[in-house]
């Protein structure tokens, strides 16, 4: 009864169960803490509450992300974060597999015209390494061209 849990919900899509928010509410009740990774294609409403309860974590994949919603919501929940309505943090995960690395700078590039989007919000470069494929090569990244390279370690 006197431990704080930090519970992570991700994988698949946790957002999608229709009464995510009130078992959020109910784990915060306690004290404890809870983060979501989620693909943030839910109206810019529910991630206004969403990020009152838990910190959020958006991993855009490229091939499937509404750009324009993810932006929406990212401007919503940043507007709570800077009214102090919420504790709670969001990171964006840009999944850059090789050929997206342009796309996905490009979507970092709108994102960071947000007003105070660098000052308050986490950001990275998600590429691929060999270790998905083959254990032994885990250190080293798929095959990206040196231009890809140049962006995703300067983190440009």
């Amino acid at each position: 009864p006197n431990k704080k849990i930090l519970f992570q919900f991700g994988g698949g899509e946790p957002t999608l169960y229709p009464e995510y928010l009130e078992f959020l509410k109910f784990l915060k009740g306690p004290g404890h803490s809870v983060v979501t990774t989620t693909n943030g294609s839910r109206h810019h409403s529910f991630f206004k509450d969403l990020i009152k309860l838990s910190s959020v974590n958006i991993s855009v994949h490229f091939e499937f992300a509404n750009l324009e919603k993810i932006k929406k919501n990212v401007e919503v929940m940043l507007h709570t974060i800077e009214n102090k309505e919420t504790t709670e943090s969001l990171e964006i995960k840009l999944m850059t597999p090789p050929g997206t690395v342009f796309k996905s700078k490009e979507f970092l590039d709108s994102l960071r015209s947000i007003p105070r989007f660098n000052e308050n919000i986490f950001w990275s470069y998600v590429p691929l390494r060999h270790g998905l494929i083959d254990k032994t090569l885990a250190a080293t990244m798929v095959d990206y061209t040196d231009a890809e390279l140049e962006i995703i370690q300067n983190r440009l």
